[in-house]
């Protein structure tokens, strides 16, 4: 849903994450590509730094091109690039090639990419351009501010690499450290973990313990679970093993969280000294999804109370109120959605309802929920019936994401035409995707005359149903075209203004 995750106020987390939603034209068919991107920092113990980037591409996304065997294979394009106070510091331009498949309509593996940049302490602005290799005329870009700091007076941690899975290492790569292959878990929007992961993984490693204690010197690690919001240690997840001085110290663990309740968490490492004085420190933020436990963990526990949340006591209402985040909530923000509806245990539908807010904008959630539900009522009045809720109908669902259309041209009584209308932007930006556009046009169409039902049938908008027959679906009110290749732009009847209106010409 966000270039930015949800809670990285709250976690200083260290990732990016983008949907490249590029709409590919092939046989009438369209695909959506989406790639995630996340990296971290980690260090050497002769002091020369190195960020690590980490993609996954979604099998099924990409467009495939037939190979010389006989088979299909998806690649994107990748352009990397670093640079510090408007100097380029680093580049590089690379293929990533999928498996090759024989059969395209099955469910694809993602495919993995790392890299490894050798960057001093600095800020550095990293930039990323990725296009879909068999559809080169769609790319995006995205940058990022990226900040290397490994002090050489001061134990530190790297960032936290969230692992996917682990074997011991056979052969060395680039994944190897410690004499493990890591596959780092890249995460869809944030680090989520829904009920059926159950355990979480992951490696860190320790830096100057040795110049700082002392050859001999001996110190604590503490690695535990927090509530993200108020901090608040989880004791039952909560680990202290003792650690020597070395030129690299190790942080590699797993957590059971079979019994961790749906929440907002941090992750967070700790290295103390003798006198149990914090040296250094590193968090990470994730989200638990596991709607069939519940415990003894309070409201106040996630920061309810005192929130703007906390006067919502009313179960159905607050139903309502997630309901409708529908059209701006990512697949992983419904799913549990219907999933907190759905137990309707009052405590817990307010902490996700704080979270999503929180994520929207963190300083001023209740100001955004506000303008929100403004737009709320408004579609709900407008486009609402009796079978379902304005949001839940296509202008509502739009008018949400999108916002006000810029003109919008009604077309009621048109000769041998359902009503329709044409909504046109000259500028918006897609809630769910962060994604602007300019001068985009949406085209709905009430064939359920009785309910005042429309119907998206096209748009030109990234992401959103393309129909180039549109004007064909108005006109079979009163007549049928079987004419696959006439869509309907020189058929106009008497009265009709398909083709001549201020929006299309």
């Amino acid at each position: 849903m966000y270039l930015y995750s949800l809670y990285n106020s709250f976690a200083m987390k260290k990732f990016i994450t983008f949907i490249l939603l590029l709409t590919l034209g092939i046989a009438g068919y369209s695909k959506t590509l989406q790639v995630y991107i996340s990296y971290a920092a980690f260090n050497t113990p002769n002091n020369k730094p190195y960020l690590e980037t980490y993609m996954s591409v979604i099998g099924n996304s990409v467009a495939f091109a037939k190979t010389d065997n006989n088979t299909f294979q998806g690649a994107v394009e990748v352009t990397l690039t670093f640079s510090k106070l408007g100097e380029l510091v680093y580049a590089d331009k690379y293929r990533l090639n999928g498996p090759e498949v024989t059969d395209t309509s099955l469910v694809l593996k993602n495919f993995l990419d790392q890299q490894r940049i050798p960057l001093k302490n600095g800020t550095y602005t990293m930039a990323i351009e990725i296009a879909d290799a068999n559809n080169p005329s769609q790319n995006y870009s995205v940058s990022e501010e990226v900040t290397i700091d490994f002090p050489a007076d001061k134990m530190s941690f790297s960032d936290i690499e969230m692992i996917d899975s682990y074997s011991k290492t056979v052969q060395p790569s680039i994944l190897s450290k410690s004499g493990y292959d890591l596959v780092p878990l890249v995460p869809f929007g944030e680090y989520f973990y829904p009920n059926e992961m159950k355990s979480i993984t992951f490696y860190s490693e320790i830096y100057n313990s040795t110049s700082i204690l002392g050859d001999s010197g001996k110190f604590l690690v503490n690695y535990y679970l927090e509530v993200a919001n108020s901090e608040k240690k989880i004791d039952q997840f909560s680990i202290l093993k003792k650690y020597s001085t070395s030129p690299v110290g190790i942080v590699f663990a797993k957590f059971n969280i079979e019994e961790l309740p749906s929440g907002d968490y941090n992750l967070v490492i700790e290295a103390r000294d003798r006198n149990d004085k914090v040296i250094a420190k590193k968090k990470t933020y994730f989200f638990r999804s596991n709607p069939d436990y519940t415990t003894n963990i309070t409201i106040d526990d996630i920061a309810v109370k005192n929130s703007f949340v906390d006067k919502y006591n009313n179960v159905e209402e607050l139903k309502e109120y997630i309901n409708s985040l529908w059209p701006i909530s990512d697949d992983s923000e419904r799913e549990i959605a219907e999933a907190e509806v759905e137990k309707a245990d009052l405590g817990s539908m307010k902490a996700y309802f704080l979270r999503f807010w929180k994520g929207q904008n963190a300083f001023e959630p209740e100001k955004e929920w506000n303008k929100y539900k403004e737009n709320v009522d408004i579609v709900n009045k407008k486009y609402g019936n009796n079978i379902r809720k304005g949001y839940l109908t296509d202008r509502g669902r739009v008018y949400l994401q999108y916002g006000k259309p810029t003109l919008v041209e009604a077309r009621r009584n048109e000769p041998n035409a359902y009503p329709y209308e044409i909504w046109q932007f000259d500028f918006a930006q897609n809630k769910r995707t962060q994604i602007p556009q300019n001068n985009i046009i949406f085209i709905f169409v009430n064939q359920e005359l009785s309910t005042n039902t429309y119907r998206l049938i096209h748009s030109d908008a990234i992401g959103e149903v393309i129909n180039e027959r549109w004007r064909i679906v108005l006109q079979k009110r009163t007549q049928t075209n079987e004419n696959l290749d006439n869509n309907g732009s020189d058929t106009d009847n008497f009265g009709n203004r398909f083709n001549s209106n201020s929006i299309i010409d």
